[in-house]
């Protein structure tokens, strides 16, 4: 069973009133279950100087995310996207 749940949210940084330049975020949370890494969740933020990811799931497979973490950031890059920071944390096991 895979299920997905993806919030989305779009905010101004900048001060509009006293005329700065505006720059879009875009935030997405993406919380996965995935039947062989188990629940997953990523918020991501996308600005003008790239993308930053935050994972958050089981101490198993966050050392394979972190493992991972250069092929992500060498995918990224061939899409176009500067990865700025990609962090992993890793949460007890649930019995």
């Amino acid at each position: 069973v895979c299920s997905s749940d993806l919030q989305h949210h779009h905010r101004w940084s900048g001060d509009q009133a006293a005329g700065e330049s505006e720059q879009a975020v875009w935030y997405s949370r993406l919380k996965l279950d995935l039947p062989n890494l188990g629940e997953v969740v990523a918020a991501v933020s996308l600005q003008a100087g790239g993308l930053q990811i935050h994972f958050q799931a089981s101490s198993d497979t966050a050392g394979l995310l972190q493992t991972q973490k250069p092929r992500l950031q060498g995918q990224l890059a061939a899409a176009g996207l500067n990865l700025l920071g990609a962090t992993i944390n890793d949460e007890p096991k649930r019995s």
